[in-house]
C-alpha cells in the first residue's frame, strides 16, 4: 500500500513539474566573458536576464555593459521561441544581428555568437544534454559578439536580409 501511495505522489509531482515547465515563459540569459579576468569579473553571472516579450532596446542601462569581453547566451523556452540579438541599440540591424529559433524544449546554449555562416539559415543539432536543437541566421558585423546592444523577441522581419 505504501508503495502505491509513494508511486502516486511521485507521479503527481512529476505532472505538476512538467506542466509548470511547459507553461514557463521563455527567458534569455545573456552572459559576458573576458579571458583576461577571472572570478566574478571573468564570468558575470546572469549579466542580463530577459523574459519573453520584454524587449531590451538599450543595454547601456546595465552596470556591466562597458566591461570588455564577448557575449554568449542560454535560451530557455518551448520550441519555436525566437529571439534576436542586435549589434546596435533600438533593434537596428545596421551593425549585425543574430536570430536564434529553438527547435525543441531543451535549453539552447550559444557560446560563440559569430561562429555561423553569414546570411543564411543554419540548423544546429542538439548536443546531448548541453544544448537543444535550434536554427540561426547571422548577419555579420565586425566585433558583433563583443558589442550586442539590444534584444527583441519574436519575428520582426518580413524577409531576410532586411532591407535598409
Amino acid at each position: 500500500m505504501r508503495l502505491l501511495i509513494g508511486a502516486g505522489l511521485v507521479m503527481a509531482l512529476w505532472v505538476v513539474s512538467v506542466s509548470a515547465t511547459a507553461s514557463s515563459p521563455a527567458e534569455l540569459h545573456l552572459w559576458k566573458q573576458d579571458s583576461y579576468f577571472y572570478g566574478a569579473c571573468g564570468h558575470c553571472a546572469n549579466f542580463i536576464d530577459i523574459r519573453q516579450n520584454d524587449n531590451a532596446p538599450d543595454f547601456t542601462e546595465f552596470s556591466l555593459y562597458t566591461q570588455t569581453g564577448y557575449y554568449y547566451i542560454d535560451l530557455n523556452g518551448p520550441a519555436g521561441t525566437t529571439v534576436t540579438l542586435f549589434g546596435k541599440r533600438k533593434h537596428s540591424p545596421d551593425r549585425g544581428f543574430l536570430i536564434v529559433r529553438k527547435k525543441d524544449s531543451a535549453p539552447v546554449a550559444v557560446a560563440d555568437l559569430e561562429s555561423f555562416p553569414p546570411n543564411r539559415w543554419v540548423e544546429v543539432a542538439a548536443e546531448n544534454s548541453s544544448s537543444g536543437a535550434y536554427s540561426v541566421w547571422y548577419q555579420p558585423y565586425g566585433g558583433f559578439k563583443n558589442s550586442v546592444e539590444s534584444v527583441r523577441w519574436g519575428q520582426w522581419w518580413t524577409e531576410l536580409p532586411p532591407r535598409k
